[in-house]
């Protein structure tokens, strides 16, 4: 069950590191996009929005690091069951109350595919 957790978190990580990679930094742009950006994307938000993708990866990693240690400590298979079902459904939870940050990102990609490269 502790295999099952690191996957999971590995994989997860691993999908937000290419949809943080996908958005390139506020820094990497000319100034010309970094006015159109600001012009259709708020600069604030932007940031924000890639900093939620950051502190979500983060939590992700310190809800598998606690419940591997809860996994260790549990002393039958019917306990390691109920705790990894309850950390799919915590790290569920977390991902959908962040449906409007992937909303928000979805209109970002839209906007910044259009640029010319």
């Amino acid at each position: 069950n502790t295999k099952k957790i690191n996957y999971f978190s590995i994989l997860l990580t691993n999908i937000l590191d290419n949809l943080n990679g996908a958005f390139p930094n506020y820094s990497n742009f000319n100034f010309i996009e970094t006015n159109i950006i600001d012009i259709l994307i708020n600069k604030k938000y932007y940031l924000k929005a890639k900093s939620f993708l950051n502190l979500l990866k983060v939590k992700i990693a310190r809800l598998s690091r606690d419940f591997i240690q809860l996994i260790k400590a549990s002393d039958s298979l019917y306990r390691c069951k109920i705790i990894l079902k309850t950390y799919y459904g915590i790290l569920f939870k977390k991902i959908k109350q962040q449906k409007n940050l992937f909303k928000y990102l979805k209109k970002i990609h839209s906007i910044l595919s259009n640029f010319p490269k």
